[in-house]
C-alpha cells in the first residue's frame, strides 16, 4: 500500500481531509497520515525535518507521497503565500535547491480559508454566493449561527453530505486539488492494482 503524508495547519482541516477525501477516495489505496503542524512547538522545524526524511525514503525506492496544505488568509495571491512558506522552511532546508523546488510542487494553497472549501460543498444554500473564494471562518460562523446551530454542527453536515464535483465547480482552489493531486493518486493507484482488480474508483 502506498503512504501519503497530508500535512494540514489544525483540526478543522484534519477533518476535512479525513472526511471528504481520505474516507470516500483514498483509504483503501493509501496509508494516509494526516499530521496537524500548527500544533506542533517550532511546527516548521518539526516538519521540515520529516519532509527530509521522507525525500530520504523515496530516494531507497519508498511509495510516498506528501503534500503541505496552507490557507492564502490576507495573503494578496498564491505564489507569495507559497514563498512565505518556504521561506519558514529555509533554516531547515538550507541550500537544498531540490528539496525547495519538491516542497513548492507540494505546498498546496486553499482560498481563502479551509471554511471555503467546506461552503463550496454545500449544496443548495440560497445564502451563499455562487463560488465560495473570497469567504472566511467567520462567514462559516455566521451561517451556523442562521442556521442556529453550531459551527462543529454545520460542519458535520456538512460532511455527511460533501460532494466533490459540486465543490470543485464553487472553489477554483478545490478544483486545482483535485486535478492536481486527488485524481492523479486515484489514477496511480488504480493503475498499480489493475492487475489484480483490486481497486474500485468511487471518484
Amino acid at each position: 500500500m502506498r503512504t501519503l503524508y497530508i500535512f494540514v495547519e489544525g483540526p478543522r482541516d484534519e477533518d476535512f481531509f479525513r472526511r471528504a477525501i481520505v474516507g470516500p477516495y483514498l483509504s483503501e489505496s493509501y496509508a494516509v497520515h494526516i499530521v496537524k503542524y500548527a500544533e506542533k512547538k517550532s511546527p516548521f522545524k518539526n516538519i521540515g525535518g520529516l519532509i527530509k526524511t521522507i525525500r530520504r525514503r523515496k530516494e531507497k525506492g519508498e511509495d510516498l507521497e506528501y503534500i503541505f496544505v496552507v490557507d492564502l488568509d490576507e495573503c494578496p495571491c498564491i505564489t507569495g503565500r507559497k514563498q512565505d512558506i518556504l521561506q519558514k522552511f529555509s533554516s531547515v532546508l538550507g541550500n537544498l535547491e531540490e528539496a525547495r523546488r519538491e516542497l513548492d510542487r507540494r505546498i498546496l494553497v486553499v482560498v481563502k480559508e479551509i471554511e471555503s472549501w467546506y461552503l463550496a460543498g454545500l449544496n443548495g444554500d440560497e445564502n451563499l454566493p455562487e463560488t465560495t473564494e473570497e469567504l472566511t471562518k467567520e462567514d462559516f460562523e455566521k451561517l451556523a449561527q442562521d442556521k442556529r446551530c453550531s459551527h462543529i454542527e454545520l460542519m458535520n453536515r456538512i460532511l455527511d453530505n460533501f460532494s466533490v464535483e459540486i465543490a470543485a465547480k464553487k472553489n477554483r482552489s478545490f478544483c486545482y486539488f483535485c486535478n492536481k493531486y486527488l485524481h492523479i493518486w486515484l489514477q496511480s493507484a488504480k493503475s498499480q492494482a489493475a492487475a489484480t482488480g483490486q481497486f474500485s474508483d468511487s471518484a
